[in-house]
């Protein structure tokens, strides 16, 4: 049987399933946490997804209305004229701090103060953090997809990472990398 027998299979056996109300208890706003917030779901609603056609249906139907409002702000952000993708360039890889100067914000790298690790800061500026809201993400990602930095802005327009979990260091990385600035909302 080949995948697209099985994908059809699976999807008429589904498509055929019974709703017995079961699928409101898995609300919208559980939901948004879930795609938006990257959230685990338990197994009680796992198992709803896989039962209830109304509980796919509103799965989809949120995760479609989070698409909308993701593309409604990045078209804001650019009318804003800010760069959410934006190549960096170190000024000196063998400094200590090193920073990473972009348009509206910076990356300072520096050796954590207590351990033999690292402290990854993204700083936001003025025009960065008048056009996000408490709910959006950004990361900062080089050219290989590794993440850098990902959370929500501090009230100091600041994200931090404490850890590196990648080989090297995060200062001899800026000399063969470019880097993006990717905002999450909703």
């Amino acid at each position: 049987m080949t995948q697209a027998n099985i994908d059809r299979l699976l999807f008429e056996l589904l498509d055929r399933q019974d709703e017995d109300g079961r699928g409101a208890d898995l609300s919208e706003e559980r939901l948004r946490e879930v795609l938006r917030e990257g959230k685990l779901l338990c197994d009680d609603e796992k198992y709803l997804l896989a039962t209830s056609p109304l509980a796919r249906a509103n799965y989809v139907a949120v995760e479609e209305t989070l698409r909308v409002e993701r593309e409604a702000k990045r078209r804001g952000w650019q009318q804003a004229g800010i760069q959410t993708e934006t190549r960096l360039l170190a000024a000196s890889s063998d400094s200590d701090p090193l920073v990473i100067a972009g348009g509206d914000f910076s990356v300072t790298v520096r050796r954590h103060p207590t351990s033999d690790g690292w402290l990854v800061t993204l700083a936001l500026g003025d025009k960065f953090l008048r056009n996000i809201g408490p709910e959006d993400i950004i990361s900062l990602v080089d050219d290989q997809g590794n993440v850098w930095v990902r959370g929500r802005p501090s009230v100091y327009g600041q994200v931090h990472a404490y850890e590196w979990p990648y080989p090297g260091s995060p200062a001899s990385e800026t000399r063969r990398t470019g880097f993006s600035l990717r905002v999450e909302g909703n």
